[in-house]
């Protein structure tokens, strides 16, 4: 599976949620802590998401070169 596609994956379930509370705020339904609260929740879920893919491009040594996350992003598999 493409990380790229995790990662967009990742950004529309963000857009999402602030939208969905952005709607409901402007219904009255929602107030402001429940959509702070979903925001922090989110950018949680994206810093794991990260930690996650970073521990699978690196596993043994923690070094992580910027040329191999791009390289490993776009699906290249030159080293």
């Amino acid at each position: 599976m493409c990380k790229l596609a995790n990662i967009s994956w990742c950004v529309v379930l963000a857009m999402v949620i602030k939208l969905g509370f952005i709607i409901l705020g402007a219904f009255g339904v929602a107030n402001m802590w429940e959509a702070v609260f979903a925001d922090v929740g989110v950018a949680l879920l994206a810093i794991l998401n990260a930690t996650r893919i970073r521990t699978y491009l690196a596993p043994q040594t923690g070094n992580v070169s910027e040329k191999k996350i791009i390289n490993v992003l776009s699906g290249s598999s030159a080293k």
